[in-house]
């Protein structure tokens, strides 16, 4: 009995030890989990490195707090080579699921194929813009752009979303905005319309 409760003790002790380092990690990075299938990802870019697309042609991002993309540029939502890629999915999945852009001169965006993308449940910030050059206004404000050979064809949807910093519409293809909420804290504009 004794040896037991020492066992219990020493497991907990190891246990609260784990927790600051843990939560110093999270911290640091702020970067939430993000979901491919069954693998969760500490990055935006190593899930994305990672996904492939399921027997339907679609690679599905689960979010779980906050998600923060520091690449800059053109910051691809699927990795090249993949067959058969139809469509990217973003779904937040808890209440606080959330994807930020934290580089001024970034955009989400696909180059490679004619697919659609679409993002659900999820608040979408762009905290730090910076004015783009060719890339104009975008990147100003949080942007998905679809551009490929068939760009008039690909639909960038919004569903349940909320843009605390604006948002700019897919200037190549379509953009659907479903049951959104459109605000800017900085004083501009809340949506960019190409």
């Amino acid at each position: 009995m004794k040896h037991k409760l020492l066992s219990i003790l020493l497991c907990l002790a190891m246990a609260l030890s784990l927790l600051p380092t843990a939560a110093l990690a999270e911290g640091e990075t702020g970067a939430g989990p993000i979901k491919v299938g069954e693998t969760s990802y500490s990055s935006f870019s190593d899930a994305v490195n990672a996904a492939e697309p399921d027997g339907s042609g679609v690679i599905t991002y689960e979010i779980s707090g906050k998600v923060d993309v520091t690449d800059i540029g053109w910051v691809q939502v699927a990795k090249a080579g993949l067959p058969d890629l139809s469509k990217v999915e973003f779904i937040g999945i808890t209440d606080d699921a959330e994807i930020c852009i934290t580089q001024g001169v970034a955009i989400l965006a696909d180059q490679s194929y004619d697919i659609d993308v679409s993002f659900t449940n999820l608040k979408l910030s762009k905290p730090n813009p910076t004015y783009g050059g060719d890339y104009g206004h975008s990147t100003n404000y949080f942007t998905c752009w679809l551009r490929n050979k068939n760009a008039a064809d690909n639909t960038v949807t919004y569903t349940n979303c909320t843009f605390p910093n604006g948002v700019c519409n897919n200037q190549y293809g379509k953009t659907i905005f479903n049951n959104c909420t459109f605000s800017n804290t900085a004083g501009k504009y809340s949506l960019w319309n190409y």
